[in-house]
């Protein structure tokens, strides 16, 4: 698969984007040699924000960015760029009814620059996952101490019509929990086009899968198995805080994670009608 120019690996900390983003960061080396230039979160996500939010002029901007990622007036690449604090830091996560209250600033400057047209890749998984996956204490407190009605209504659906409405020119890209298991080779394929041969599935489908489930699909590592079974592995065997442990970090009872599995259920649904956005 051709990929375009530029690609932004926006996050946020889903199971799906560290994974594709250890990816980046282990096997550049390869990527290279198969023509794909990537850049692993600590060195994009600052080189990101300066071209969409940084000081200095337009020109400037975009002239620091390319000098940065090795493109020139002519063009060049294909880039990728794993820039997980795009839609903001962990930290910043969760503010009345919206995800990524801040993430405005940086699509609207991305959407002033040349690379309007960008691909942007988003990961998406249920929120009881994703407020794991964070990993950040003060995002613990914040979800511990916001009622659960409010919680259902936070939407990735409305997080990429957002990002659409924000960034009309640009290609998005979904990465859902089912897709990195099922469909793993599919996933890498698209992302990383000629350079996913540097990367492993493997890594990308554990990422989602508990230590049994892992085990589970590497007995089917010699006849292969097909998405059926993949995604009857993931929905028995997922990775993910146990009840207990929800209860005890979050405040998210048994029936709150459930109403929240639904709701990510009905994102999904409506991220695979929605216009410009392709659904991995």
């Amino acid at each position: 698969m051709k990929l375009p120019p530029v690609t932004f690996l926006v996050g946020p900390y889903t199971r799906a984007t560290l994974a594709l983003n250890a990816a980046v960061r282990d096997r550049r080396a390869h990527m290279a040699e198969a023509g794909l230039t990537a850049f692993p979160s600590r060195t994009a996500s600052p080189v990101a924000r300066a071209l969409a939010l940084g000081e200095g002029s337009l020109a400037e901007r975009e002239a620091a960015f390319d000098a940065a990622v090795g493109l020139d007036a002519d063009g060049g690449g294909p880039v990728l760029l794993s820039s997980l604090n795009a839609l903001g830091a962990p930290v910043q996560a969760i503010s009345g009814r919206d995800l990524f209250p801040e993430m405005g600033a940086f699509f609207a400057g991305l959407a002033r620059t040349r690379y309007a047209g960008a691909r942007i890749v988003v990961g998406v998984e249920p929120l009881t996952l994703f407020f794991a996956s964070a990993g950040t204490e003060a995002l613990a407190k914040r979800v511990s101490n916001t009622p659960w009605e409010v919680l259902y209504e936070l939407s990735w659906a409305e997080l990429l019509r957002d990002i659409r409405a924000l960034c009309p020119e640009a290609e998005l890209l979904v990465v859902t929990p089912e897709a990195s298991v099922a469909r793993a080779g599919e996933v890498l394929d698209t992302i990383f086009g000629p350079a996913a041969a540097a990367t492993h599935a493997r890594g990308l489908q554990n990422a989602h899968l508990s230590v049994e489930g892992q085990a589970v699909l590497q007995t089917f590592d010699a006849a292969g198995a097909g998405e059926n079974v993949l995604t009857d592995i993931l929905s028995r065997l997922g990775s993910g805080p146990s009840d207990d442990e929800l209860e005890a970090r979050f405040g998210i009872d048994r029936l709150t994670a459930t109403l929240l599995d639904q709701r990510f259920a009905e994102d999904v649904a409506a991220l695979s009608r929605m216009d410009g956005v392709h659904l991995l």
